[in-house]
């Protein structure tokens, strides 16, 4: 229901949005309207400052409050409504702790030795604009409700460079944007909520600057475009029961990160690629690639397939789907396992192939299991710098084992198929008997290479000899013979005989005369 809201919330700013442009106005005079800690504050188009003030629980008032006696201050600067918090603590349990009521939103942290360290809380939002969100300056932990701790609708979120925060948490999508970019590029304490950071409807979320832990109750990170941690990012462990980081498009990390855990620690429909320095990668599936390749340049911990919840399903350390698996440099180990029975349980496993660096060896696998997909597969995938001579590195190196399939067919049917390893022979199966016909293989299917499809090939039976060719019969002598037959057989050669000289005497006397 939550997230049905959302789209009827997005649609609505969008129709907003449409009819005004992405106005950092609501009012027809030119004012700008905010609340901090639900207290309005409006400026007009003569950017004039409103102040306000709090008191040690937070509670946001505008009396007394003025150029000498504040802690909210709202201006215009550069065009942008701006909240400027000098040692303030902002609470409003039940809405939002900053809200700009349209438009683009800036918030600025200032922190001198007096008490307060710019902490906003809100029992819907901490911080909530329906524009882009920059976040500036000295503030404290920001923690939102049941609609997130800071979110926009129509804008990115950025953390300014040289920004410091606390830790950022709410009770659902805790660092959210419906319609922007989420970027990094000052520090933040850690997050954590039901998500912890997501930018939605095809957005990037990018890290240049400094996080600590990312935890979510279903996703640490949900991106639905691209992730990247940028050679100067730097985050702690990421984690989420459904997964770690999960983008729709793209996964780069360039930087430093931890351990990464969930379901899948990483997931990506397209490519993820690893150039930085990352701790152990834990999950029914570690890393995984649906569309493309995994691509590993830097430095990991252990890459470990888990079998999932009670160890019980399905167990891959690294899964590229549609692609290949790339190791430039030694990680791992890599291994997978899982108890549970009739599952596959594989270390990796790469579409179109796995490519290794030269420099890298490769210990014996242990319990080395091929998967029923075919493919490319280990358990156990050990890798190390290689050591030595170039001679003992190939000598130390375990040959990769492809399984391909070996297709009988007969008559366009097919008869059987069988998994063959690299080099080995096939068995096999009996060839269909046909009437009329011998039957054999067309091929031996000995030191099979690749996939190969063997069909039969029958041979016509030659017709046996008809009656016209048959010998004459001899008939029998002795005690066995028939006396009435012989002697026709005598009577009949004998009328030959006379009827062959009548025959010649004729023949004579014709030519005599």
């Amino acid at each position: 229901m939550k997230r049905f809201s959302r789209f009827f919330t997005f649609l609505l700013a969008f129709i907003l949005c449409m009819s005004i442009g992405i106005a950092t106005t609501l009012a027809d005079d030119g004012s700008y309207t905010v609340f901090v800690g639900g207290v309005e504050l409006t400026i007009d188009a003569g950017n004039t400052v409103a102040y306000a003030t709090n008191d040690a629980m937070g509670a946001v008032t505008t009396v007394g409050a003025d150029a000498d006696h504040h802690t909210i201050r709202f201006e215009l600067v550069e065009g942008v409504p701006t909240v400027t918090l000098t040692d303030a603590t902002v609470q409003n349990a039940g809405g939002n702790g900053i809200e700009a009521v349209a438009g683009d939103l800036t918030v600025v942290g200032v922190d001198t030795p007096a008490n307060g360290e710019n902490a906003v809380s809100g029992g819907k939002n901490g911080i909530f604009a329906r524009g882009a969100i920059t976040i500036k300056g000295a503030m404290g932990d920001i923690t939102g409700g049941t609609d997130g701790g800071i979110y926009s609708t129509q804008g990115n979120i950025t953390i300014a460079e040289g920004a410091v925060l606390g830790d950022l948490h709410s009770e659902w999508y805790t660092l959210q944007t419906d319609n922007g970019n989420i970027t990094i590029n000052g520090k933040v304490g850690d997050v954590t909520g039901v998500i912890g950071i997501t930018s939605e409807y095809n957005h990037d979320v990018i890290i240049a600057g400094q996080v600590g832990k990312i935890q979510g109750t279903d996703y640490g990170v949900f991106a639905y475009k691209n992730f990247s941690v940028a050679p100067s990012g730097r985050v702690g462990d990421v984690s989420g029961n459904s997964g770690g980081i999960m983008a729709i498009a793209n996964v780069a990390i360039e930087g430093t990160v931890g351990n990464i855990s969930g379901t899948h620690g990483i997931y990506a429909m397209e490519k993820v690629e690893i150039s930085g320095t990352l701790s152990d990668i834990t999950g029914q599936c570690a890393i995984r690639s649906i569309n493309s390749d995994v691509e590993i340049s830097g430095a990991t911990g252990a890459i470990r397939g888990n079998g999932g919840a009670g160890n019980t399903g399905s167990s891959y350390g690294i899964r590229a789907d549609a692609g290949k698996v790339v190791i430039k440099k030694a990680v791992g180990p890599i291994t997978a396992d899982s108890e549970g029975q009739g599952v596959s349980v594989v270390a990796i496993r790469a579409q179109t192939g796995i490519e290794l660096a030269d420099n890298l060896g490769i210990k014996v696998p242990e319990q080395n299991k091929i998967d029923v997909y075919g493919d490319t597969y280990y358990t156990v995938f050990d890798l190390a710098p290689a050591q030595g001579t170039e001679a003992a590195v190939v000598a130390d190196r375990v040959e990769l084992v492809n399984v391909y399939t070996v297709t009988y067919r007969a008559d366009g049917k097919i008869v059987a198929t069988v998994r063959v390893e690299h080099g080995m022979d096939a068995a096999p199966p009996e060839v269909p008997a046909k009437e009329g016909y011998t039957g054999a293989w067309d091929g031996d299917g000995k030191a099979i290479t690749a996939d190969t499809v063997i069909n039969a090939v029958y041979t016509l039976i030659p017709a046996e000899d008809t009656p016209d060719s048959v010998d004459p019969e001899i008939p029998p002598t002795g005690d066995g013979a028939q006396p009435g037959l012989l002697i026709g057989l005598l009577l009949a050669s004998a009328g030959c005989i006379m009827s062959g000289i009548f025959c010649g005497k004729k023949g004579r006397k014709a030519e005599e005369n």
